[in-house]
């Protein structure tokens, strides 16, 4: 990023779900929610780094290969319903 004067970090979301799933999962799930964060994190990295040049940059994230959102809710709607399913079927052992 210093080396072609840019303040955007490209991510490969799915470099990113292949290194650390859950991280992945809450990006996609809660963006908006952890997007603070995330672009605080990356501007902490940098001016760690490089502090001359993070001093006066706003950095930003963007993310792509993204799975459609479709999909995902889907997955998530499965994980879910197998979930509950578990839950109640160590209930039903239980009694």
């Amino acid at each position: 990023m210093r080396n072609n004067d840019r303040s955007t970090l490209y991510v490969d979301f799915v470099h990113l779900l292949s290194k650390d799933t859950d991280l992945a999962e809450i990006t996609l799930a809660d963006f908006y929610k952890h997007e603070k964060s995330l672009r605080k994190g990356l501007q902490d990295f940098m001016f760690n780094l490089f502090a001359d040049y993070a001093r006066d940059k706003l950095f930003n994230l963007s993310f792509f290969n993204l799975p459609s959102t479709e999909r995902y809710h889907e997955k998530i709607f499965c994980k879910s319903k197998k979930i509950e399913f578990v839950i109640l079927k160590l209930q039903e052992s239980a009694n």
